[in-house]
């Protein structure tokens, strides 16, 4: 049986009970949203009772399930948010550990570095070559972000030191912007972390445009 109100659902549970409270339906019935903001004295007028005695309808009242249904619902798992990098105190000293025990180890597959240097087909060769450019420039890429995290998460950990020492509870005022010229790093708006500028992707591997860059001939 389904509830086209908050109201009508929970006098449907009062109305299943031994012996109901008149006072109790009363109040769900007319005076629910005053019983929210706690107009005790409101409702104590309107229904000729005492502030006490509406306050003990509260108590009652707020037993009640609002959400009954939930019951025949299976439990979702619960998910929890996977950091990137740890600040931890090792030897007395805190230090940035990044979280890479979730990361999937990605690598080149010796089979196709083996068909590469033994096939005689151009065709063959040539797609093998663009594709061993796109995985070692996702390799690179990701070699980069790793790199780019601790750059970000030592210079946070410097700045705001007394805060993870637990010595203030005030943070320095910082900017991405201010992290990024830092660090030599261009910002990049809407997304975590930095990117490298223009020069350093180039050098690392990235084209700046977002792609990767052409094999070399």
């Amino acid at each position: 049986m389904g509830a086209r109100s908050l109201s009508e659902c929970l006098l449907l549970q009062l109305a299943r009970q031994d012996a109901p409270s008149p006072l109790d339906m009363e109040i769900v019935r007319r005076f629910l949203p005053d019983l929210g903001k706690k107009h005790y004295s409101l409702i104590a007028r309107e229904l000729h009772t005492t502030p006490e005695e509406v306050r003990a309808a509260e108590k009652r009242i707020s037993a009640l399930d609002p959400c009954p249904g939930r019951s025949f619902q299976p439990a979702e798992p619960t998910l929890y948010v996977r950091p990137d990098l740890f600040i931890a105190e090792l030897d007395g000293k805190l230090q940035v550990i990044l979280n890479d025990y979730y990361l999937p180890r990605v690598s080149i597959s010796q089979y196709y570095v083996r068909l590469l240097k033994e096939s005689d087909e151009p065709e063959t060769r040539a797609y093998l070559q663009q594709k061993m450019q796109q995985a070692k420039w996702l390799l690179n890429s990701l070699e980069r972000r790793g790199s780019t995290l601790r750059q970000c998460a030592e210079a946070i950990l410097e700045t705001q030191r007394a805060f993870f020492a637990g010595q203030t509870t005030e943070l320095v005022p910082m900017t991405m912007v201010t992290l990024a010229e830092r660090l030599h790093l261009q910002p990049r708006s809407g997304g975590a972390g930095s990117l490298p500028a223009d020069g350093e992707a180039a050098a690392a591997g990235a084209d700046p445009a977002g792609g990767p860059q052409s094999p070399a001939q």
